[in-house]
């Protein structure tokens, strides 16, 4: 992109231009601010470079119903304690997991 700033005073055949400097990929790496003579300006023509290919994500492992992505349920209380549905299935507070103090 190229845009020319009418707002600087300048001598006569002379313009103060915006531009970005491009990569090898024809991407907007750095904006420059340059005072050119617009008539003696030349087209450069430089076909960019593509990008490599991408290779796609790896997909998750399947898990224990072998479903992809399904994450392995972990329990979340002490060895040797009860559940909820072998407790009789009423829930269990934390005072029953913890052993009272002496």
């Amino acid at each position: 992109m190229i845009r020319e700033l009418t707002e600087r005073q300048t001598y006569p055949a002379w313009a103060w231009i915006d531009c970005y400097e491009l990569d090898r990929h024809g991407d907007a790496t750095q904006k420059r601010q340059l005072y050119v003579m617009p008539a003696r300006l030349r087209p450069v023509h430089v076909p960019p470079v593509p990008y490599p290919a991408r290779r796609p994500a790896p997909r998750p492992a399947p898990g224990p119903s072998g479903r992809p992505g399904e994450r392995r349920r972990v329990a979340c209380r002490p060895p040797g304690v009860a559940g909820p549905a072998e407790a009789g299935g009423r829930h269990r507070r934390f005072t029953d997991w913890v052993p009272a103090s002496r």
